[in-house]
């Protein structure tokens, strides 16, 4: 079997590539990812004001970390410096905006998010799938990727600030999409769609989700290791501000939370997990694909070997994890909820399925909600952007290992 290949660079990639190369050329410290610069270039004039200042100590190790990490271990090219370097001024923004919303009115940390619905599962487990249908429910609330990224301009915004935003966050998206269209064959991406929670809970610089877009080692075990607690308050308080007395309940997704949700359940104390499982040898499989395909937009020197053994060890870690938080939630005095749904099954059958998981979840589930469904998925077929191939041995790996150390699907 041959293994997994970058695909072809398209015009408006290599021109992108050049451009940035050349300007390293010109300027060799131009994309530096410096932490020093780039706070410089975020807060502008506000660099030395208390509050800012207090944000950059906060975030100054995990920032660290994860630069250190990209400097050495990355092997970005110029024009994945730039990248990289862009999306960590947007996160320091999006930081010091959300603390000048949540000092701007106090009082948005009084509000209560009542039995939020968290869709969990490794990568590649169908996650976006159901969380896409559940978003059409009229009681469930899902939060669509500008409001994600903007949740200061989205919370209460005017008809026209909302289309302003999401047509600045569409320009974000067009661009990767030319730069890499192979992305949106692995996961359609737009400014208006539901999307992960991960582009809310970046801007502590404590996230899973970079794992996938970098070759970053260090910063991953240095993840393993870390609290996310905090991260999770923050993101308690990014759901505030989009909360409105509708009656409603967030529905809420990323593979993301999957290693992480003991430290969730101690902020959403009465959540709801529904947890997608998937063949063990599909999910490495996929992911590892999804790893390549992200990395490859930042990197020419993308290896799948060293891919397949991330995403292999990284998933082992997240089983582990998500079993130990089961079981704390199995623990007598929990408020926790947890559901489980097979991949298989949601694929097979998606309405009659997440009907049921309507209904699970004490939902109304009636013929016209089915219907909805069942438009959605007509006008959304799977593979309509282009068919996602994989396999195990692409990226080195041999599916009885997988099955050995993570075991079937719980």
């Amino acid at each position: 079997m041959t293994l997994w290949r970058t695909p072809s660079r398209t015009t408006e990639a290599q021109r992108l590539a050049a451009e940035a190369a050349q300007a390293e050329r010109s300027d060799p410290g131009r994309l530096r990812l410096d932490a020093n610069t780039f706070w410089a270039k975020a807060a502008a004039d506000d660099l030395d004001a208390p509050a800012v200042q207090a944000l950059r100590a906060e975030s100054r190790e995990a920032l660290r970390v994860y630069l250190d990490s990209a400097v050495q271990e990355g092997r970005l090219s110029a024009l994945g410096r730039q990248l990289f370097g862009g999306s960590v001024v947007e996160r320091i923004r999006a930081r010091i905006a959300l603390d000048r919303a949540l000092r701007h009115d106090p009082r948005v940390r009084e509000r209560t998010i009542v039995t939020p619905i968290f869709v969990v599962g490794a990568w590649r487990t169908g996650t976006t799938l159901l969380h896409r249908l559940l978003a059409l429910h009229p009681r469930l609330r899902a939060l669509q990727a500008w409001e994600l990224s903007m949740p200061w301009q989205a919370a209460g915004a005017t008809a026209d600030l909302r289309t302003q935003s999401i047509e600045r966050a569409q320009r974000g998206h067009d661009r990767l999409r030319r730069i890499n269209p192979e992305m949106m064959v692995v996961h359609e991406f737009s400014a208006n769609l539901p999307e992960e929670c991960i582009l809310a809970m970046g801007s502590d610089f404590r996230s899973w989700f970079p794992t996938c877009q970098a070759r970053l080692p260090g910063y991953q075990r240095w993840l393993e290791s870390q609290d996310f607690e905090p991260s999770y308050r923050l993101y308690r308080d990014i759901l505030r501000l989009l909360q409105e007395p509708d009656g409603w309940r967030f529905v809420l997704k990323a593979p993301a939370h999957t290693p992480e949700l003991a430290s969730l359940l101690r902020v959403f104390a009465d959540a709801v997990i529904v947890h997608l499982h998937r063949d063990p040898v599909s999910t490495v499989a996929s992911s590892a694909s999804l790893f390549a395909v992200y990395r490859s937009t930042y990197s020419d020197d993308v290896d799948p070997v060293d891919i397949g053994r991330t995403v292999l060890d990284q998933l082992v870690l997240w089983r582990q994890r998500a079993a130990a938080a089961r079981a704390q939630a199995r623990a007598p005095g929990s408020q926790a909820r947890w559901l489980d749904l097979s991949y298989d099954e949601l694929v097979a059958e998606p309405v009659a399925t997440t009907i049921r998981l309507c209904q699970s979840l004490d939902l109304e589930a009636d013929a016209a909600l089915a219907r909805r469904f069942a438009e959605h998925l007509e006008h959304n077929r799977q593979h309509k952007l282009g068919r996602h191939r994989y396999t195990p041995e692409q990226f080195g790996l041999d599916p009885g290992e997988i099955r050995e150390r993570i075991g079937d699907p719980d």
